[in-house]
């Protein structure tokens, strides 16, 4: 079940955000229910892609949430996604029960669309918060974006490079979410990423090896920008 946001229009033309009795009839019955719906991530951080972060999360989620809740028969498990970038970063893996008190834009999107998911009066249904970090992925997520920093030589570290990251490809991606949506035991947030981290450094520096590049440009704040503006990030 699925939302392309640009469009406002569900995964069929009959089921709309806006209208909660046919999300109902789209979940009614369901098994479980996974919701990804929100503007990408691959954004510039300003002030105007934050609020639109958040309202299409927030607003998405909150209305799932009281189509479930209208629901006779409703889906065992919902899987909402959320963001890894809720925990304060300390230069090592965090897991779910680390304080969420990150200060990062990402960080307030997270705890919003969490907020979303736990307000949601939905007693049958066990509700799974997902903290994706960076997916990874030959033809999706954001692997494309480094590839293209890469081979336009901007392949070196971002800002002072320390910064750690974690990551998850998309294919165990997948198969996380069909894991929890099987168990129907689990619940609350779960973390979508490997269990260690490697500073930015080391990830640029393995993405040129693989990528065949010997050398990238260290790329301080302003530098990013352009490269960012080149390859169509808003």
């Amino acid at each position: 079940y699925w939302r392309d946001w640009s469009s406002d229009v569900c995964s069929s033309d009959l089921y709309r955000w806006e209208d909660v009795a046919s999300l109902q009839q789209a979940l009614e019955g369901s098994h479980w229910v996974l919701n990804l719906a929100g503007k990408s991530v691959q954004c510039r951080p300003n002030a105007a892609n934050h609020q639109e972060l958040i309202h299409s999360r927030v607003n998405t989620t909150t209305a799932l949430g009281e189509a479930i809740s209208r629901c006779h028969n409703p889906p065992s498990c919902w899987i909402n996604a959320s963001g890894a970038g809720i925990y304060p970063e300390k230069g090592r893996a965090q897991d779910e029960d680390a304080p969420t008190n990150g200060e990062t834009m990402m960080a307030d999107v997270a705890r919003r669309w969490e907020a979303a998911v736990m307000q949601a009066n939905t007693p049958s249904t066990l509700k799974v918060m997902l903290r994706i970090t960076l997916v990874l992925g030959a033809q999706g997520g954001v692997f494309p974006v480094f590839k293209t920093l890469v081979r336009l030589g901007q392949g070196g570290r971002q800002g002072s490079g320390q910064q750690r990251m974690s990551w998850i490809h998309v294919e165990d991606l997948y198969r996380m979410v069909v894991f929890i949506g099987q168990q129907e035991a689990i619940q609350g947030a779960v973390n979508a990423g490997a269990p260690q981290t490697m500073s930015n450094a080391e990830f640029m520096k393995a993405m040129r090896k693989v990528l065949g590049f010997p050398f990238g440009i260290p790329a301080p704040e302003w530098l990013i920008s352009i490269g960012t503006s080149i390859i169509g990030v808003n």
